[in-house]
């Protein structure tokens, strides 16, 4: 209370700030682009993310970092996958049927169809 009162911060809280400050970040250096009738999401000179049809391409370029795996992530939610981190490496999920272990240059084919609300999430409540 006391840190609060004369306005600094207690050691470690502002970890908000620096998540929001590396998510600014990101965004700065990110460029999302048509080529023909694919989307591309670029991170720095690094294509992250192609979006081809319903396929997705998903790459590092060997830049296995929190920023990177942020940029893949945010192209990649709305379609109802993630990528964690899994020991030295990455994994792609849906949370439900699909787990791959990430690699550069990965094809997930159907993987860019929007995801569907669950049934429980779209129902109206009491």
């Amino acid at each position: 209370a006391a840190a609060a009162a004369n306005g600094t911060a207690a050691p470690g809280g502002r970890s908000g700030a620096r998540a929001l400050s590396h998510m600014q970040e990101m965004m700065r250096n990110r460029v999302v682009k048509k080529e023909g009738n694919d989307t591309v999401i670029q991170l720095y000179e690094t294509e992250v993310v192609r979006i081809s049809g319903t396929n997705l391409v998903l790459n590092s370029g060997g830049y296995m970092t929190q920023m990177t795996l942020d940029c893949i992530n945010e192209a990649i939610a709305k379609y109802g996958l993630t990528v964690k981190v899994a020991g030295d490496g990455w994994q792609v999920g849906d949370g439900k049927f699909r787990l791959l272990r990430f690699y550069d240059g990965m094809l997930i084919e159907g993987g860019a169809t929007l995801a569907m609300p669950t049934p429980a999430a779209s129902a109206a409540g009491p």
